[in-house]
This record gives structure tokens, sequence and C-alpha cells, in this order.
């Protein structure tokens, strides 16, 4: 009975299973990479929201400033945006906050580097910002930048406060009267609000369609001040010479006033002449038409003696160069329409210069007469006539 009962216990108890090797050692490594990635997530967050920097190597530097206000250890230090390193330490000393910082080893910057402080949220947390400079040597590791580069931070709270006055000075009920005229103005002309907008939709059309044109003006600038540029000297060359003129002409104002007023005087004085010789002109202008007219209408026979002219004065020469002497009738003519003509025998009065008043001869007229010298009697020729005589045709010896 004993045996037997022993198996049956035996029997009724659990038996217990045993992991192999093999599974325990698969659920090790999972859980080692499971801390491995908790880990390295805990890193990424410790330095993005700690702006903590692993394994890199770092430069202190120091910068006073006039107000760190909003800005913590740890914030972070940037450049042209980036982010090059974090605050280490604030502190005071002789009435000015002292910001201690580091970068990175491979971010240098010069003694005229400026900061400042820019806002990271709408919390109020800031951040440090540098605006490298260009002059002055490179910031020694420990350099501290001075008190004079440290830019006023414009953010909201400055902005309040500079618009605090501005804001206190307006008078509500005129700023509401002011918006009623405006309102008041603008009903009644919404179609003239429209047709500006229409129009300036027009000329954003046009302009827009112009492109090409618009374009080439550009460039054609463009070319014009690139030529310019490349006579930077010329031009300032002529500058120079227009400055030196200006500086001789401003030395002799004086000269220049006495120019300028007697050229005023002669000026006037000029007008008053023309002005009491103004019939005396009118005249003159008159008769040079009538011998400009005379002159054209007989154009053809000027030019008939003109060139006989001198076959007819060869014989005259010829008997001159002999010592011999030769008379010469002289001929005069009168201009038709003239009263008084002008001769060279006083006891010869030419027809049409008697007070009563003959009219003179028409010189032009193709008819000829005979040619007197008596009293009261002038020689009618025409040009024509009169060159064929002086050509040797005519009476003289």
């Amino acid at each position: 009975m004993r045996p037997w009962s022993r198996r049956s216990r035996a029997s009724r108890e659990p038996r217990v299973k045993r992991k192999s090797p093999a599974r325990t050692r698969r659920a090790a490594i999972s859980f080692g990479v499971f801390v491995v990635v908790s880990l390295v997530l805990l890193a990424g967050l410790t330095q993005r929201i700690g702006n903590l920097t692993f394994f890199a190597h770092q430069t202190t530097y120091h910068a006073d400033m006039a107000d760190v206000t909003g800005l913590i250890s740890s914030d972070p230090v940037k450049i042209a945006g980036v982010t090059v390193g974090q605050v280490t330490g604030i502190g005071v000393q002789h009435g000015h906050a002292v910001v201690t910082f580091a970068v990175n080893d491979d971010v240098h910057f010069r003694t005229s580097t400026e900061t400042g402080l820019h806002a990271q949220n709408v919390l109020g947390q800031e951040f440090l910002y540098l605006y490298p400079g260009t002059t002055g040597k490179l910031l020694p590791p420990g350099g501290v930048l001075p008190l004079d580069h440290s830019l006023t931070t414009a953010g909201v709270g400055a902005l309040l406060n500079a618009l605090g006055p501005f804001l206190s000075a307006i008078n509500p009920k005129q700023a509401n009267t002011l918006v009623e005229s405006v309102d008041a103005a603008l009903q009644g002309n919404e179609l003239q609000v429209n047709s500006l907008i229409d129009n300036a939709a027009t000329v954003s059309s046009t302009v827009g369609s112009l492109d090409t044109q618009v374009g080439a003006v550009i460039d054609d600038l463009d070319q014009v001040l690139t030529a310019l540029a490349k006579r930077s000297g010329d031009v300032g060359t002529l500058l120079d010479n227009l400055q030196t003129v200006s500086q001789s002409l401003a030395s002799r104002n004086s000269v220049l006033d006495s120019v300028v007023t007697n050229l005023s005087k002669v000026t006037g004085e000029l007008a008053d002449l023309v002005q009491t010789n103004q019939g005396n002109l009118t005249t003159t202008i008159g008769d040079l038409n009538s011998v400009t007219n005379a002159v054209q209408h007989n154009e053809q026979q000027l030019s008939s003696g003109l060139s006989t002219l001198g076959a007819g004065l060869a014989p005259y020469t010829e008997v001159s160069s002999y010592g011999q002497f030769f008379q010469i009738k002289t001929v005069y003519l009168c201009l038709a329409g003239e009263t008084t003509c002008t001769y060279d025998e006083p006891g010869a009065t030419p027809a049409g210069s008697l007070p009563g008043g003959l009219v003179a001869p028409d010189p032009f007229s193709s008819a000829t007469t005979s040619s007197g010298g008596g009293t009261g009697s002038a020689p009618s020729q025409t040009p024509g006539s009169v060159l064929r005589m002086v050509a040797g045709d005519g009476g003289g010896q």
C-alpha cells in the first residue's frame, strides 16, 4: 500500500519547467538593448532640455552686460542662429551683469564682437546672442567682452515701455472721433474705393505684362552703372574739376555780379536804341527788300554782265597802261518808285527829284531811251544796257 501511495502522491505534484540557456540569453540581450536605448534617449533629452554638450571641447569667455533678464545658466549661445555653446554662469560686478559662457573650440571671434539677448519663447526665456565683429584681435580664452559691446534687447516689454507715453497721451474721444470721421468719409464712396482698387489692379497687371521691358530697363541701368563704376576715377576727376570751377566762380562773385549788372544795362540800352530807331530800321529793311527783289528779278542780266566784265574792262586797262587819258560817261540808276536819286552831276537834276515830282523812270523796264545830261532829264538805262556799256558796247573812250 505504501509504494502505491508514494506513486500517486508524486503524480499529483506539479512539475516545474526549466528554461533553456538560449532563451535566457535572448532575454538578457533584449533587456540590454532596451537599457542602452533608454540611456541614449535620456542623454538626448538631457542635452536638449539642459543644453548640455557631450564629448565636446569648449572654451570659456566672459561678457559684461547691462541687463540679462530672462537669461539663466545652461541657456544656449548662438551665432547667426546656430548654437555654438551655452551659458555656464551669471554674476554681478560693479553694478552690471557678468555672463560666463562656453563655446566650441572651433568657434573664434574678435574683440569687437557684440553681445545681446534674443527671446526663446513667449514665456520670457532668453538666450545669449553673439554678433561677431570684423576688427580687432581674436579674443583669447577667458577674455572679457566689455560693457559697451552689449546691445539693448528689443523685446515686447521694451516696445510696450516705449509706447506707454504715446498710448497715455491719446485721447479716447479724439480717437473715436477720428475713426467715425474716416468711416463717414468712406460711406457713400464705395464705388470710388472700388474703382481705386480696380485701377491699382490694372496698374499692377500692366506692369506685370511689361515684365520684359522692365527687365530690359533694369539691365540697361545695370550696364550704365557698371560703366560709371569702371570710370569712377574719371567721375571723381570731373567732380574735382567742378569743385575747382565752383570755388573759382565763388571767389569772383563780385566780378560776376558786376558783369550781370552791366549786361542788364547794355540790354536795356540796346532795347531803347532799337525802340527809338524802329522807324529807321523798318525803312532800312524795306529798302533792303527792294534791293533784294531787284537783284533777284535781274539775276540773269547781272550774271551776264559779271561774266563779260573782264572783257569789257580789258581795252580800258590797255589804254591806261600806255599813259593815255580816257573819259567814261557816268551812268546812274534809280530804283523803281524812288523820288530822289543820287547822282554825280549837280547841274543835272534827275527825273523824279523835282518838288513837283516827276516819276522816276523804271530802271528795270526793257525799253531804253537816249541818255542826256541836260537839266531836267535823266538817263533811262536798264541794268543790261549799263553792263553792256561797261563791257565796251556803250559810249566812252
